[in-house]
């Protein structure tokens, strides 16, 4: 059963600023009033206009998104705020995370929530070794119909490597989204030593994608309520949202 056709559950893990933040599924999404918003943490308030704003792309990105049905794979999951977007609209999210700590404060926020383990359950594993994390190498780490990652992509030295464990995680007509901040600079490598880790450009990422073997590329900018970019708490970046599909025999 589709989120669209009936009422979504609350779903807080603390990263968002209140607990009744759950968004509608597609467009426009609920838009959190400007006194509210002006009255949050620069970081809060970021977060919550990036929520509302891939709200408001969840049709574009062609997930069949289903409560009863979807599985996903949340990469490098941090505390939890892709989760928290998604969980309602979905049967299961498994988080993934380098750290022991990170993932320990995930699944304690999806417990607070009720979502724990069931619903939301987060496991230590690291997704950019080449040679597979022998932790994540059981049956429940794949057959995915949606893996994504969210704002830090960039900062992983090995994206082509975190790309071809995902991949391989992935049902036949998977989905990859990444949510990311665009680099200003062209060519991740070319990039000041002090920003190394700026990101990429909207055409590196689809490049990424692409050498992959993901179909269907597109990268888009995402804008809040108004149609305007979304910038980091710098000011210099945008705010995109990637997305590939895996087609053909499943790996």
């Amino acid at each position: 059963m589709s989120r669209s056709s009936k009422e979504m559950p609350s779903v807080d893990f603390g990263v968002l600023p209140y607990s009744s933040n759950t968004l509608p599924y597609g467009s426009p999404a609920r838009t959190t009033p400007l006194s509210i918003l002006n009255s949050l943490p620069p970081h809060q308030r970021l977060n919550l206009v990036m929520a509302e704003a891939f709200a408001r792309k969840m049709e574009w990105t062609g997930v069949q998104w289903n409560d009863e049905k979807s599985t996903v794979l949340d990469c490098s999951c941090n505390p939890g705020l892709m989760s928290q977007i998604i969980a309602p609209y979905v049967k299961h999210v498994t988080g993934v995370d380098p750290s022991d700590a990170t993932i320990n404060e995930y699944n304690r926020r999806a417990a607070n929530q009720r979502l724990y383990p069931n619903k939301v359950r987060g496991f230590p594993g690291d997704l950019s070794t080449y040679n597979p994390d022998p932790r994540l190498e059981y049956s429940e780490f794949y057959n995915f119909d949606l893996a994504i990652i969210g704002p830090g992509f960039h900062i992983s030295n090995y994206p082509q490597v975190i790309l071809m464990h995902i991949y391989r995680r992935l049902k036949s007509g998977g989905i990859i989204l990444i949510m990311d901040y665009e680099s200003p600079y062209q060519g991740y490598s070319s990039v000041p030593s002090q920003s190394r880790h700026y990101g990429y450009t909207r055409g590196e990422l689809q490049a990424l994608l692409e050498q992959q073997g993901l179909a269907d590329v597109y990268v888009e900018a995402l804008t809040d309520s108004e149609g305007n970019s979304i910038l980091d708490e710098g000011g210099q970046r945008q705010l995109v949202l990637a997305k590939g599909v895996k087609k053909g025999w499943q790996a």
